[in-house]
């Protein structure tokens, strides 16, 4: 029924065919799956009439399918029990991260206003000076004590490491389980602690600074996503953070909130490794990490037989310009914003032309290209409009979208909290990279159907 989000199967019986195979097509690029658009492609192409208007393609009888009829069964099943599954996962994992970040700032919010103000400058003077910001000195009281700093540290490092765990969680196979919630529930927290503890003796193996575990834990989540990203993305097709078959919101490439995981990991990424080079007086060091970590990303993220993500381009390159000039002491303004933007638009052109001319089938963006060509542009664009207000216009969008203000204006805003300011005395490159963050979250959310969950 319209109200179930389930997998109905399709059966094309073609006369003359003597080896069954999986049904596939251009829009979905799995054996196996194909979309209801196909089915009203296919009939217009058999039936003659224009299909120019439809959003799919033609099916096709795909590879041979060298199983029974009881396997081929039982394998669609579990791919409708991974479809449900993740519909209904996803909420209570990102409640659960939800309620670590409140339980955070809970601790830290009440030792903050329970210690008095000059403690707390003075606090911030040894950050300054190369002392751990939340500690004291020997023989003085804490903001936090050694106990307090570790639980929080690890309650950040478990939260930060649940994407990477997430997508990795799909190694397990789990939804071939009899119980495949539990399954799943099981399998991303082990992959989640396996990729802190990665984390973890991974930063132990730097050179201290104060980026090193943020930049170990980005390291890990990028190279997992870029490895995903590069081999067909079968990662998130199992993911509790992947586009679900039965919603039809992405069948290859990286969907939106994969691309938000992508994005925050490489600018993380690429802020470690400059704030590091410029520790060593290195600038020229620093601009080309974030160069190249912003190229492989926009590469992996963006080229149609990778990611496949053409709002990912334009939300990334500002983003990385932004993040680059901050590494070369540069201001943020809103000409340079629009300059990357620019260069941005002008990738995705040379992209799309590239993908619809290609002998190969075409992705989203060839498929637009095509939709420009013939004048049917505007339908696309008024569709993902209309899809990305329907995200904040509801009563759950618009608490979301002001928690989502709120917090980048308390962190960049021109009248964020004075214990902001300190950090970024404390951290260099901080303020620079959660500007990016902001530039990336606002661009990504204004020009994707998803709306303000990347945000």
């Amino acid at each position: 029924s319209s109200g179930d989000h389930g997998l109905p199967v399709v059966i094309d019986w073609r006369a003359g065919a003597t080896v069954p195979g999986w049904l596939t097509s251009d829009s979905t690029r799995r054996p196996g799956l194909v979309t209801v658009d196909d089915l009203s492609a296919t009939l217009a192409e058999v039936g003659g009439v224009d299909g120019s208007g439809v959003d799919g393609a033609e099916i096709d009888p795909g590879e041979a399918r060298r199983i029974s009829p009881e396997r081929t069964v039982e394998n669609r099943r579990y791919l409708t029990e991974l479809s449900s599954t993740v519909t209904h996962l996803l909420p209570v994992l990102a409640g659960v991260l939800l309620l670590g970040a409140a339980v955070v700032a809970l601790v830290v919010g009440r030792a903050y206003l329970g210690t008095p103000r000059r403690r707390v400058r003075d606090l911030a003077r040894g950050a300054r000076t190369g002392q751990r910001a939340l500690l004291a000195p020997t023989g003085q009281r804490a903001l936090l004590g050694p106990a307090g700093l570790r639980a929080v540290l690890a309650i950040l490092l478990v939260g930060a490491s649940a994407p990477a765990g997430a997508y990795l969680a799909a190694l397990s196979r789990w939804w071939v389980h009899p119980v495949p919630v539990v399954a799943a529930s099981v399998s991303t927290a082990v992959a989640t602690v396996a990729v802190a503890l990665a984390a973890w003796f991974g930063a132990r193996a730097l050179a201290p600074d104060r980026w090193r575990l943020g930049t170990a834990l980005a390291a890990v989540t990028w190279a997992v996503l870029t490895l995903d990203g590069l081999t067909g993305t079968t990662l998130q097709q199992g993911s509790v953070l992947g586009a679900s078959d039965a919603v039809g919101a992405r069948y290859y490439g990286f969907g939106n909130l994969t691309f938000s995981v992508y994005a925050a990991s490489a600018l993380a990424l690429a802020a470690g490794l400059a704030a590091r080079a410029i520790a060593a007086r290195a600038t020229s060091r620093a601009v080309s990490a974030v160069a190249v970590v912003g190229l492989v990303t926009v590469v992996v993220d963006g080229w149609p037989g990778f990611g496949a993500d053409v709002g990912g381009i334009l939300a990334l390159v500002p983003g990385f310009v932004v993040l680059a000039l901050g590494v070369l002491g540069r201001s943020v303004t809103v000409r340079r914003v629009l300059a990357g933007l620019g260069l941005a638009v002008a990738i995705v052109v040379v992209v799309g032309l590239i993908d619809w001319a290609g002998p190969g089938p075409a992705s989203h963006l060839g498929r637009f290209v095509e939709r420009l060509v013939q004048g049917q542009a505007w339908g696309v664009l008024g569709g993902k409009a209309s899809d990305a207000w329907a995200t904040v216009a509801n009563p759950g969008g618009a608490l979301a979208t002001a928690v989502v203000v709120a917090v980048a204006l308390a962190l960049v805003g021109p009248r964020r909290p004075a214990v902001v300011d300190r950090a970024y005395e404390a951290w260099p490159l901080l303020r620079q990279v959660l500007v990016a963050v902001v530039v990336v979250a606002v661009l990504g959310t204004v020009l994707n159907d998803s709306g303000i969950a990347i945000a």
